[in-house]
């Protein structure tokens, strides 16, 4: 009895030491504070984000959307595929998005290639998914109205109601476009058999059991399905035919990926908006860069450090600069870290030494000029007229004498 009541003391006493997982990882929702810090993206601009990646198939979507909200894990995958390949995937500690993306190098180097725009991304479909999804869907329209989305022996485009779902049309493979998003959606240039500089399907990459995600549309959001028959009408039943052919494990396959996660410390990771408003987008008249939500050192590159240099206060105006406080936040407004409403102190010099340096010239004297008192005021303002200087006689040049014809000859008088 005694080990009994000694046991369960020590497993109470255990169970309140052990540190509590935080609540926004378990019920799926970011905590008030980052909500409040992260701003939202207007529709255009949520546009933008999403043009170079909306016509991709929506099983690859849905993992390029979760996965970015880890980028730096997306940035260490590319790193390691460049390295060693897609051999060995499987058993690194990544997110079970990530390590799919990862067999997709096309989607994997675009990703990395463009760290800020990926951040963004992340950070957009982590407080706005549903806006993000209905962006896509706005892209889609846009591009089946020029003619630029339509079945072809790579992909299947399903209708359903106002959505438009894109499938791979083969069993084993799926194909990734690249394409110019500025040109795909404003005007028709898309062939079947066709490949230009403004749409490319490059090489067929496999289908495996990566793919484990995929895009509820109804829904907006991105659900776990595994492989289950319950799914496999979805989509024109792409993972029927699929399915024959995949080899199921459980390392994207397993009850505990039902809940899909998403990453909520993207909201602290720096961005420089003017790299992402240098990537090509339908909407060029709308920018990220007004934003400045972190601070840049001297060369325009986001510092992980809070505080803000002088310099960089020169970029902004007196009531519009940003405040670093002591947790990494900042508000708007005023230069110390009393917010909007607190006045800016005027800047005071540092004070100088009484002895000047010996290095140092002295200052320069003004000693105004000694002025002719002879002369009244009057006369001293008109103008005096410039006296005639006589000019020197030039000698004349001295003419020469005429020589006498040489071809006539001369004449002698008679004596």
């Amino acid at each position: 009895m005694i080990r009994t009541q000694f046991a369960l003391i020590a497993s109470l006493s255990f169970a309140a030491l052990a540190p509590a997982a935080p609540s926004f990882a378990q019920s799926g929702r970011p905590p008030a504070e980052y909500v409040n810090e992260q701003p939202r993206y207007s529709a255009n601009q949520l546009d933008n984000l999403v043009g170079p990646i909306a016509l991709y198939p929506d099983a690859l979507l849905a993992q390029v959307l979760v996965a970015s909200t880890f980028p730096d894990q997306v940035q260490e995958a590319a790193r390691y595929v460049r390295a060693n390949g897609t051999a060995g995937i499987d058993e690194q500690s990544w997110d079970v998005s990530v390590k799919a993306v990862a067999h997709y190098a096309s989607a994997l180097n675009t990703m990395d290639d463009k760290s800020d725009w990926t951040a963004t991304l992340g950070r957009a479909y982590a407080n706005q998914s549903s806006e993000v999804m209905a962006a896509v869907q706005r892209m889609r329209a846009m591009a089946a109205q020029q003619g630029n989305l339509v079945s072809t022996p790579q992909q299947q485009v399903v209708n359903e109601g106002s959505n438009y779902v894109i499938v791979p049309a083969q069993p084993r493979v799926i194909y990734v476009p690249v394409y110019d998003p500025v040109i795909i959606y404003t005007r028709p240039v898309f062939g079947v058999g066709f490949s230009s500089r403004y749409w490319s399907w490059g090489i067929g990459f496999p289908i495996g059991g990566w793919l484990s995600y995929d895009l509820d549309w109804r829904g907006r959001s991105v659900y776990y399905n595994g492989w289950s028959d319950a799914y496999y009408e979805y989509g024109g039943g792409w993972r029927a035919r699929s399915r024959p052919f995949i080899q199921i494990t459980n390392v994207y396959v397993h009850p505990q990926y039902r809940t899909v996660y998403v990453n909520r410390d993207v909201y602290r990771r720096p961005v420089d908006y003017r790299n992402v408003d240098r990537y090509s987008g339908v909407h060029r008249d709308t920018y990220f860069d007004n934003r400045r939500d972190s601070p840049r050192d001297g060369r325009g590159n986001d510092r992980a450090r809070p505080e803000i240099r002088e310099p960089d206060r020169k970029a902004f105006p007196r009531e519009d600069r940003p405040v670093a406080t002591p947790d990494g936040y900042r508000n708007g407004g005023g230069r110390e870290r009393g917010g909007e409403n607190t006045p800016t102190p005027p800047r005071q010099d540092p004070p100088r030494s009484p002895r000047p340096d010996v290095n140092t010239p002295a200052p320069r004297r003004y000693e105004p000029r000694a002025r002719d008192m002879s002369v009244s005021p009057d006369e001293r303002r008109a103008p005096q007229p410039r006296p005639e200087q006589p000019r020197a006689e030039q000698p004349r040049p001295e003419q020469p004498r005429p020589e006498p014809p040489r071809n006539e000859p001369q004449r002698r008088e008679r004596e």
